[in-house]
């Protein structure tokens, strides 16, 4: 540490990156086919609606545990929009994808025979945070819709 500036100048105190130089985090993370490769948290999306479903989480994560496979189904009586899409795990419905989300993939999730299956991660459910919210990892429903696409265009 020695060889480590302490400041830089006689009126300027070193700061964190005259120290450590810049962090590599700063970089812009690879666009395409590296996203959906990679564990990166833009593929986890959250979901809408849990509030009123803490009762079938709460049983979820004591029979269970915190990771869990969840399934997107299209609804076919949009009680909640007329794009609405469910979060099910285990057969049981635990909140929405937000309108947003179903808009842009609701295409893709239609189009297969069965309903997509997402990894879902539960937040929460402790003394310090007692609401559980649900996490899913959408890098699936990225990747099939880059596939899509590319049918699409040939």
């Amino acid at each position: 540490m020695a060889d480590r500036p302490v400041s830089v100048d006689e009126n300027r105190q070193a700061t964190l990156m005259d120290l450590f130089g810049p962090a590599g985090d700063n970089r812009p993370l690879p666009a395409g086919e590296r996203r959906v490769m990679g564990y990166r948290r833009r593929d986890w999306v959250a979901i809408i609606g849990e509030a009123d479903h803490q009762d079938i989480l709460r049983r979820l994560l004591d029979q269970q545990g915190r990771h869990l496979l969840a399934s997107l189904v299209p609804e076919t009586e949009p009680v909640q929009g007329p794009n609405a899409i469910a979060v099910a795990i285990h057969g049981q419905t635990v909140g929405y994808l937000s309108p947003e989300l179903a808009r842009t993939y609701g295409g893709v999730l239609s189009s297969s025979e069965t309903a997509r299956a997402c990894p879902a991660t539960l937040n929460g459910g402790e003394w310090d945070q007692p609401y559980l919210t649900v996490l899913l990892d959408f890098s699936r429903v990225y990747a099939a819709a880059r596939d899509s696409c590319r049918r699409e265009e040939v």
